[in-house]
């Protein structure tokens, strides 16, 4: 791992973002992964990914480049990966004649998410007594002759992502993947380093802005808040874009009182 990626690591535990958030997401709602809830935000409502959405979207539509082509988006965890891959594959949607997203998680199941994908496409299909060689040739033969758009959310292991990427036919459709990780070793597997995007922390205007859209619904509609405080609050978030949604989602339930405020600067 480069030791810009170290950095970044060990800043990330220094602010100790992790257990911010995941207090945050217990507080909020239990049982559910907090990246599913960013994941189906509409995109319109977050702030700082516009301008890699519109990159990325640029990239994927290089009418030149027929051929099957890899994206990745790349940074650590909490930068929003999910989001952007999310606002990019709602925006491209109509434009392929096959589309899915699927997630695999820190303890990957390759045949599940090949499963996964499969019942995107046909959903009557039973996979579940097919074994990997099995799935990957009826994938074949789903994608076969058609322009396809696959987001595999979430990778954390190269092996994992070998494995998967046999599953996607080459052809000369305009066909796309983008996947998504953590781990900066991956995204060199995974693609060219002109395919790649790298997520970073918002910086300290949309940290703002987006934490009272998410209270008040616009920041230029929100009351008088205690600036001390929502100071404190912000530096915690470090510019992770899921820190700040998840730790907006405390205070929203009650902006008015100081003490609501005041509990969230403490945790």
């Amino acid at each position: 791992m480069c030791k810009q990626v170290q950095d970044k690591e060990k800043n990330h535990k220094e602010c100790n973002v992790d257990n911010l958030v995941a207090n945050a997401a217990a507080t909020v709602t239990k049982n559910i992964d907090p990246r599913t809830l960013v994941q189906f935000q509409r995109s319109k409502q977050l702030v700082g990914i516009q301008e890699p959405r519109d990159d990325l979207i640029k990239k994927l539509s290089q009418v030149s480049e027929q051929e099957l082509r890899i994206f990745s988006i790349y940074g650590g965890g909490g930068l929003g990966k999910t989001t952007l891959a999310k606002a990019v594959y709602d925006m491209l949607e109509g434009q392929f004649h096959s589309m899915a997203f699927v997630s695999v998680g820190q303890k990957p199941n390759e045949m599940q998410v090949l499963r996964d994908i499969i019942y995107k496409f046909s959903k009557d299909l039973n996979t579940a007594t097919l074994n990997i060689k099995q799935l990957v040739e009826e994938l074949h033969r789903l994608l076969e002759n058609k322009r396809y758009f696959i987001v595999i959310d979430d990778i954390w292991e190269s092996s994992a992502w070998s494995n998967i990427e046999l599953a996607f036919p080459e052809s000369n459709l305009g066909s796309r993947v983008v996947i998504t990780k953590r781990i900066h070793s991956v995204a060199n597997v995974a693609c060219s380093n002109r395919n790649r995007v790298e997520m970073k922390a918002l910086n300290d205007q949309d940290s703002r802005i987006l934490f009272l859209s998410r209270i008040f619904g616009m920041e230029d509609a929100c009351p008088d808040v205690p600036e001390d405080i929502l100071s404190v609050i912000l530096e915690k978030c470090h510019g992770l874009l899921l820190a700040i949604i998840s730790i907006a989602s405390l205070v929203a339930k009650d902006p008015s009182r100081r003490s609501t405020w005041d509990y969230v600067g403490s945790l």
